[in-house]
């Protein structure tokens, strides 16, 4: 335990962590603020609904995850780049899987953390943003299943990026796939190939937060589906991090 705490007080007494929270809020709000007055126009022509402008600036404060997930894949790497594991295996009196699951811990309070800011964020500031764009939210409340999406895809995407840090030991190298498989890779090659698209890990992870995409499924398949991808990657990690040379 006092491994874990010192694991998490290091990550939370840098600046590094805020940073890349301020950046997944902004990028959250500056989405939201974008796709609002789309909405309004909708509402307006009797072609959307208010629900559906509530959802979206709800749903779009998931967008924290892609911060969590490269923070976390920057640290974990970081780790082995600039000597820090080593020390931690060879100085302290810890088997391996000790240290890696102290530092695992540790990414997963990281990664709750940021899950928690987005959630509450995700649930209270809808109905305060959209009347300012003159959409009556009155008698629609929050859908909080995905509220609670936003919050567990943070927690998995802190646990991928973490064994992807394990995995390829270089933060750039670890945080340039994180995005690229986000961003392009998955989100371009689902749509080309939907049939296959919807099993990959960041339409499951679509799929918590209902992205109204016609490549979602039903919550428990897509947990299931994001889970196997997440556990793979760790055991893999872990199995890893034995067998190598730190």
């Amino acid at each position: 335990m006092n491994a874990v705490i010192a694991e998490v007080r290091k990550v939370f007494a840098g600046q590094l962590w805020w940073a890349f929270l301020l950046v997944g809020v902004g990028l959250s709000a500056i989405t939201i603020v974008a796709i609002t007055p789309d909405h309004v126009t909708a509402v307006q022509s009797g072609a959307g609904t208010v629900r559906a402008a509530l959802d979206d600036a709800t749903r779009y404060w998931m967008t924290v995850y892609l911060a969590c997930g490269c923070l976390v894949a920057y640290l974990v790497a970081g780790e082995f780049t600039d000597g820090q594991m080593q020390r931690s295996v060879l100085l302290h009196r810890l088997s391996r899987g000790a240290v890696l699951g102290s530092k695992f811990a540790a990414a997963l309070v990281v990664s709750a953390a940021f899950g928690l800011v987005a959630a509450l964020l995700a649930w209270f500031t809808p109905p305060l943003v959209l009347p300012l764009f003159g959409l009556n939210v009155a008698g629609t409340g929050v859908d909080l299943e995905i509220v609670a999406g936003v919050f567990g895809v943070n927690l998995l995407a802190g646990v991928w990026g973490f064994a992807l840090g394990v995995l390829l030991r270089n933060p750039v190298v670890a945080v340039g796939l994180f995005a690229v498989q986000t961003l392009l890779l998955e989100t371009y090659g689902a749509k080309a190939l939907p049939e296959v698209g919807q099993y990959l890990l960041t339409s499951a992870l679509g799929s918590l937060y209902k992205d109204p995409s016609v490549l979602s499924m039903a919550v428990l398949p897509a947990l299931g589906i994001a889970l196997a991808w997440v556990g793979a990657a760790t055991v893999g990690a872990v199995g890893t991090f034995r067998a190598r040379d730190v």
